[in-house]
């Protein structure tokens, strides 16, 4: 597998400060991506969801504006460090500014939904009360979710879509069903269908391995990454 900083590249490129096309569209991509743990994490340390959406809101306009994204260097650690640190700093200089967490002044960079902010947060484990568990969690969850993403085009690619959404339940240990019945709904001799079962645990296993290949920065660092991913999600409930 070919090692990647992809989501570095795109990190420079939205804090380009010629408020080009690319910057634009690679700030809304990185938003849309990685909104989510951000929230997670802010929601944790104010009462309202107002608050949290507003304040997650201001902290990407921040990481714009103060060209914090074009300083970031992807040499000094992993992307999700460096996110939370960033975070962690933005609430820090708002509390000592205002005296507490207000509002962020409606400015707006990406469309975040706050009801579906505050769904997801409903399906939090219970144990996630510390802001940077919170974070860690949403943040594995999001790694999860792009690789499922990337396994879909993937299939859908080749051709193989409905393959891929018949099988897509197996991947969460959760399939309704059986084997059995599922090879007769695909057309496919039960053991072809355990061969292609198989083939696509081990696709995603791949998929999430370039995931995250894309958001440290040697490849030395995916091992540990991946572990630490894991961990974040066994306190799922």
């Amino acid at each position: 597998m070919s090692f990647a900083t992809t989501r570095w590249s795109m990190v420079h490129a939205a804090g380009a400060e010629d408020g080009s096309q690319q910057a634009r569209e690679a700030l809304e991509e990185l938003s849309e991506r990685y909104w989510f743990p951000i929230y997670a994490f802010v929601r944790r340390q104010v009462s309202s969801a107002e608050q949290a959406e507003d304040l997650t809101q201001g902290f990407f306009c921040e990481l714009l504006e103060k060209s914090e994204l074009a300083r970031a260097d992807a040499t000094r650690g992993r992307f999700r460090s460096f996110l939370l640190t960033a975070a962690r700093h933005y609430l820090v200089r708002k509390k000592e500014h205002e005296g507490a967490l207000k509002r962020g002044g409606g400015r707006s960079v990406l469309s975040l939904d706050r009801s579906l902010g505050e769904s997801r947060l409903a399906h939090e484990p219970a144990d996630a009360r510390t802001p940077e568990r919170a974070f860690e969690h949403a943040w594995a969850v999001s790694q999860l979710e792009a690789a499922m993403a990337r396994l879909q085009t993937e299939y859908e690619g080749s051709g193989r879509g409905a393959l891929f959404h018949a099988l897509k339940p197996w991947l969460s240990g959760k399939p309704a069903g059986d084997q059995a019945s599922l090879a007769r709904s695909l057309d496919m001799q039960p053991g072809a269908c355990k061969v292609a079962l198989h083939r696509l645990r081990q696709r995603m296993g791949l998929a999430l391995r370039a995931e995250v290949s894309e958001t440290v920065s040697t490849p030395a660092e995916v091992d540990e990454e991946l572990a630490l991913l894991f961990a974040a999600l066994s306190h799922s409930p």
